[in-house]
């Protein structure tokens, strides 16, 4: 497979942000060994989302967030074009007259004009940073909120993996070529399962930890139904923790 792109910009770790081991309450039981959502999603109904031909990784991680929570919660596939992903694209700088505008974006741009603005229709009601160096936290995400939305700086290594079929696994000697946004939606004890460039895709714990940068908690209606998360947390709980951290209502 050719025509891969990236797509994510650096992250800014000192602009504000909640944290989800916040929102959190100090009760809440370990993460089960392994945990998976996105497995049983038909293989047709990721798409591209256009990330073959321009830096929008971090709006089609959107998609496949999308896709796989209303699978999780309805059991139906949610159809979402390249054309949608790219049009969202245009609200970061992109604009397809002009090929020198393909410059990617940041994640937390993204969620904020996905909070505020909408994709196709649907807000998120809030998002909360992961702490990518607390595996714990990372599988607690996973297990409760289905996928996270994920950034890490690439090997020149990770595409040749990709088109063989084989887990990304770190290679001695390899160099960063960009950065990728990609979702996280299960895990075991060997490692975690991305979707990105229209597929899964298998990594081992040993990549996450070399690689991996930022991952966020998205809390959106998808993920919902009649007010409670697929592991039973209620929106009123949410609100609460949110409400105590923030200072402000969620949504």
């Amino acid at each position: 497979m050719t025509g891969l792109k990236y797509g994510r910009k650096p992250a800014d770790h000192s602009r504000p942000h909640v944290r989800l081991a916040r929102l959190l309450p100090p009760t809440i039981p370990a993460p089960p060994e392994s945990c998976d959502w996105i497995s049983d999603v038909p293989a047709d109904a990721w798409g591209m989302l256009g990330n073959d031909k321009v830096g929008d990784c971090t709006c089609a991680g959107v998609g496949h967030k999308r896709i796989g929570d209303v699978w999780a919660n309805q059991g139906i596939v949610l159809v979402i074009t390249e054309e949608d992903a790219i049009k969202f694209y245009e609200n970061f700088g992109y604009d397809p007259r002009d090929p020198n505008t393909d410059q990617g974006a940041m994640c937390q741009d993204v969620l904020e004009f996905w909070q505020k603005h909408g994709f196709n229709g649907e807000k998120i009601l809030a998002f909360a940073k992961v702490n990518v160096r607390d595996e714990k936290e990372v599988k607690t995400a996973i297990n409760l909120f289905g996928q996270i939305y994920t950034g890490f700086d690439v090997p020149d290594t990770a595409e040749e993996q990709f088109n063989n079929g084989e887990a990304w696994d770190v290679v001695p000697g390899s160099e960063s070529v960009g950065g990728h946004c990609v979702t996280l939606g299960a895990y075991d004890k060997n490692g975690y399962v991305s979707v990105t460039w229209g597929r899964l895709q298998k990594l081992t714990s040993r990549f996450f930890r070399k690689y991996w940068d930022e991952a966020w908690v998205i809390f959106g209606p998808d993920f919902f139904k009649d007010n409670v998360d697929r592991q039973g947390i209620s929106r009123a709980q949410l609100e609460h923790y949110f409400t105590l951290v923030t200072g402000r209502p969620l949504g």
